[in-house]
């Protein structure tokens, strides 16, 4: 009995001791000034939390050791008074197993927690290696710095609570990269295109996390459409745009009359922006002036004119303002504009045609159609298309009604002599035959010709030689009005240049030479060659033909940049416009 008392009083004995060491160890408290082996293992203790005091830890527990264990307790939320009492030191026991991760990680740290920051860097596209130790090197760092720079971060290398933050949002499947742009591939990706397709830029009706081509048209229309840099990269701004939009003011699938939408102010911009004007002060509803300049946008673009702003008339509206091929707020002689060639679709609709194959170039037979326009709908007649010529020609065009045609060559008789032929090559030089160039120029301005209202008479029509007689001939008993002959110049130096135009004194003279001047201005200006001149010269076909006749050298064989245009479909038109603006120059 006696014996089992005494087991029993060592055991109580016992516990009591080990109960009293860990109240010891615990209530343990190292401050400033302390001297104590257990500082030792604190400074490296601290150290692998990512707070070094110093590379040779002493006893002592001095200034800087009190500002390290601050840091640490600021960084993990303990009373921050640089005591490393039981609540200090049992956190930095966590951290220092791995239980807790470390308020900061950097380059040259070892801990157990990197292998985990290696394993999320991974995750989130920005591998270190395969093999994760508890060493932050240098490839660490710059995965870091990488995934930092990718999410708007500041790119230091350290990881602390901002990444920490942005690399948990990217792994709960919550995160956009700061930008996304051409040739990205990113799960966000997806719900970009959503958010596009639902703001009425729909990429893909089965979109994947590639950022292509289509994507980035679509965030440009977008941008642009919301008042922002349309360089297709998708940022902060833009994706604030985006969600204000997702919000409730995207725009709607169509608008039409009679609608009011917050959107309509963009579309009447934009409409503004392409060459259709509807208001300086746009509002959200869409009136009838906005449906009529919707129908003339319509038209203009070769779209169902019905008023209504759906899917087509959005993606067309996107592409011209994407290319900056609206129609100018005014066009003018001499101007060069994708948009005249459908001014001039437009003028020949209301009974004003300039040419059957209209080009780029504002010329003075289109500047004087559109004088005749002017003038037949009361509109001050200074052949330049403006705002009120615009609305006017809307106007007429959406409603049917044209005037009669008013031609600017009706009852006139040209005749076009395309120079040599058949065994008469003319000039051989670059890979082209003059009689070749000659008859393709000649054949041209014949169309534009008649679509003038002229008659025509050919020469030839086809690679055959009507002798010189033989051409005089035709001029003098035809009772036509005028006689072009059309040639290339050939020189022995190849850097001969420009165009020339001649005429002769015998009959006509005074004809002749206003004839060769207006077409010689005309066509240069066509064709932005050299200016040789109108020059007095005796060839046959102009000096024994009795009409008003001219001999037009268009350019030089024998140049090879000149050479080299004439193989341009759109130069020999342009040619012939030239000669054609020239000649009905001459008439009016």
């Amino acid at each position: 009995m006696r014996f089992h008392k005494f087991i029993v009083f060592c055991i109580t004995l016992l516990l009591s001791c080990v109960l009293w060491s860990n109240e010891t160890a615990q209530a343990q408290v190292l401050k400033l000034g302390t001297y104590d082996t257990a500082v030792i293992q604190l400074k490296i203790d601290l150290e692998k939390a990512g707070f070094k005091v110093s590379d040779n830890p002493t006893t002592y527990f001095g200034p800087t050791t009190e500002q390290k264990v601050k840091e640490f307790q600021q960084a993990y939320g303990l009373t921050v008074d640089g005591i490393a009492g039981p609540a200090t030191l049992s956190k930095l026991e966590e951290v220092v197993r791995g239980t807790v991760r470390p308020a900061t990680l950097r380059f040259g740290d070892r801990h157990p927690y990197v292998i985990q920051l290696k394993k999320d860097l991974a995750e989130a596209g920005f591998p270190v290696s395969g093999s994760p130790t508890e060493y932050f090197g240098s490839v660490t760092e710059s995965q870091v710095k990488a995934f930092q720079r990718a999410h708007g971060l500041t790119a230091n290398g350290v990881v602390e609570s901002a990444t920490y933050a942005k690399l948990d949002e990217v792994l709960n499947g919550n995160s956009r990269p700061a930008t996304l742009r051409f040739g990205d591939r990113h799960p966000y990706v997806i719900q970009l295109k959503k958010d596009l397709a639902e703001a009425g830029f729909p990429v893909s009706g089965s979109p994947t996390e590639y950022f292509g081509s289509v994507t980035e048209s679509q965030v440009k229309a977008f941008q642009r459409a919301h008042g922002l840099t349309a360089n297709g990269v998708v940022e902060s701004a833009t994706y604030a745009k985006l969600d204000e939009v997702l919000n409730g003011n995207s725009r709607p699938a169509t608008l039409r009359f009679g609608d009011r939408h917050p959107y309509v102010i963009q579309l009447k911009k934009d409409l503004a922006e392409a060459g259709f004007p509807v208001s300086g002060s746009p509002t959200e509803y869409f009136g009838s002036v906005t449906e009529s300049q919707v129908k003339a946008f319509q038209r203009a673009y070769g779209l169902t004119v019905d008023g209504i702003v759906g899917s087509a008339t959005y993606a067309k509206l996107d592409e011209v303002l994407k290319n900056g091929t609206g129609r100018p707020s005014t066009l003018r002689f001499g101007d060069r504009h994708p948009y005249v060639i459908q001014l001039k679709k437009d003028l020949a609709e209301v009974g004003f045609p300039v040419s059957g194959s209209p080009t780029e170039y504002f010329g003075s037979v289109t500047e004087s159609q559109v004088k005749a326009f002017q003038r037949a709908y009361g509109l001050t007649a200074d052949g330049i298309v403006g705002s009120a010529t615009y609305s006017k020609l809307d106007e007429v065009l959406l409603n049917g009604t044209t005037l009669p045609s008013n031609k600017a060559l009706s009852g006139r008789t040209i005749v076009v002599d395309p120079g040599h032929g058949g065994s008469d090559p003319g000039a051989i030089a670059n890979g082209l035959q003059e009689k070749v160039v000659a008859l393709d120029i000649s054949k041209r301005l014949e169309t534009k010709l008649k679509a003038q209202g002229a008659t025509v008479i050919m020469t030839r029509s086809t690679d055959v030689y009507p002798s010189l007689t033989d051409r005089v001939n035709i001029a003098n008993s035809s009772g036509a009005d005028a006689f072009i002959s059309i040639h290339l110049n050939a020189a022995t130096s190849t850097s001969a240049n420009g165009t020339e135009t001649y005429w002769n004194s015998a009959h006509a003279a005074t004809s002749s030479r206003s004839l060769a001047t207006n077409i010689q201005q005309e066509l240069v200006r066509a064709i932005n060659t050299n200016n040789r001149g109108v020059k007095e010269a005796n060839f046959q076909v102009i000096r024994d033909t009795r009409i008003p006749s001219v001999l037009v050298e268009v350019g030089f064989l024998t140049n090879p940049t000149e050479a080299n245009r004439m193989k341009s479909a759109s130069f020999l038109d342009s040619a012939a416009e030239g000669i054609l603006n020239g000649t009905i120059k001459h008439f009016n």
